[in-house]
């Protein structure tokens, strides 16, 4: 709605946007490209009010024409996750869910479930405490302190996200209460018993290859790699794994068996079946990347349902967003010297932002510990000298500068 000059808007509508429009005025239809004049995309009213401002319009309405929004199921994407769709599991019921019938066939053997659980986290606190039986290559490659991913902590850890197992409960901590020589060896014995009941490929060498049932004893391993993780996740309320995400750590687990190098089947040669839910970096990551950083790859992993952000070549990464959900780490909010927050991850919805923009990831600058920089005092030429001085505390990183 305008005075005369707004008239130019028809013009361009018709001629260069192609859209249906009407002019009128006081009621009265001046001009029509369409036969249902109320349809028009574009309606144009002159106001013939003399004292009316000509350079006024109004906007009556507002038309908004979305794209079909599953075109992006049918596009590409490098990390081939963009489409992953996946719906949510209730942490009461989540294991039989995921699993279904082949998870409560495993809990129709709840003593030898829990024994194995219960030996697992005696033998993780025998490594927490860098007991001299393993060398130091296996302590090295232990990542969680924290007091639930251990010890009685780990089995009350484990109950807590996955109350399906309470059945389980006594025997969880019989076997934490044994030596680390009896744990490891009841340990083996569970997980070959396990095995023997599946009977899957894997499992068993006369298993049936193209077999569609879950693995027994990598749906175990999964609790306990993922009981493991969450030793170390804070999230809020109302926030649930992703069915996707579990199926993720059971494939993994299940790749052991038929992925692992030589290396690898070394390694639980000599230190036994607890190997494989030792080695939690995720296999197609550089060793290099911190233990952190394999932490929020377990989160993102377990709640998108996404393998990897995409950033498993940038170091130092302390923030990720994705699916909706925001994963950092502690020390965002406070450095920390304690073992239950140092490392911690914690998961929130929302996104990052910054100045009014959205960003995928949050990671440290580039260290350079050998630079050599000049200029510096060309920038500040009101300064006869200048120093630095950084200081580490605790709490905080502080900087001085003088002049």
């Amino acid at each position: 709605m305008g005075g005369p000059a707004c008239g130019w808007l028809a013009a361009v509508a018709v001629w260069l946007l192609d859209l249906s429009v009407t002019i009128s005025c006081e009621g009265q239809l001046l001009y029509s490209n369409i036969s249902t004049h109320s349809d028009a995309q574009i309606q144009l009213i002159f106001d013939s009010d003399i004292d009316a401002n000509p350079l006024e319009m109004q906007l009556v309405t507002n038309t908004y024409y979305l794209r079909n929004s599953a075109e992006f199921l049918h596009q590409e994407s490098e990390d081939l996750q963009m489409t992953t769709m996946s719906g949510r599991l209730r942490w009461d019921n989540c294991l039989s869910e995921a699993c279904g019938s082949d998870f409560l066939r495993l809990m129709k053997n709840p003593k030898i479930v829990g024994t194995a659980i219960g030996c697992a986290a005696r033998i993780f606190k025998a490594i927490t405490c860098g007991d001299p039986s393993f060398d130091r290559e296996i302590l090295g490659e232990w990542r969680s302190y924290f007091d639930s991913a251990s010890g009685l902590g780990f089995v009350g850890n484990t109950l807590a996200w996955f109350p399906e197992l309470e059945v389980t409960k006594e025997n969880m901590e019989s076997g934490v209460r044994l030596s680390l020589i009896d744990a490891q060896t009841r340990h083996e014995q569970q997980i070959a018993i396990i095995e023997e009941i599946c009977k899957c490929a894997e499992c068993f060498d006369g298993g049936p290859a193209e077999d569609e049932a879950f693995c027994l004893s990598a749906i175990f391993e999964s609790i306990v790699v993922m009981s493991a993780a969450m030793a170390g996740i804070s999230i809020v309320d109302g926030i649930l794994p992703s069915r996707a995400g579990l199926e993720r750590f059971y494939v993994r687990q299940r790749r052991m068996r038929t992925d692992a190098d030589e290396d690898f089947l070394e390694k639980v040669k000599r230190i036994g079946y607890i190997h494989r839910v030792l080695e939690t970096t995720t296999r197609n990551i550089d060793s290099d990347i911190s233990i952190a950083e394999t932490r929020l790859l377990d989160a993102t992993k377990l709640f998108t349902g996404q393998e990897t952000f995409g950033l498993s070549h940038i170091l130092d990464v302390t923030a990720v967003s994705t699916g909706g959900l925001c994963f950092y780490l502690d020390m965002l909010r406070e450095l920390s010297l304690d073992r239950n927050l140092a490392g911690r991850v914690h998961v929130v919805p929302g996104k990052i932002e910054r100045d009014g923009k959205p960003f995928d990831f949050v990671s440290d600058r580039e260290h350079h510990p050998n630079g050599h920089y000049t200029g510096l005092t060309d920038e500040v030429p009101d300064f006869t000298e200048i120093s630095m001085l950084a200081q580490e505390h605790v709490r905080s990183l502080r900087r001085m500068k003088r002049a």
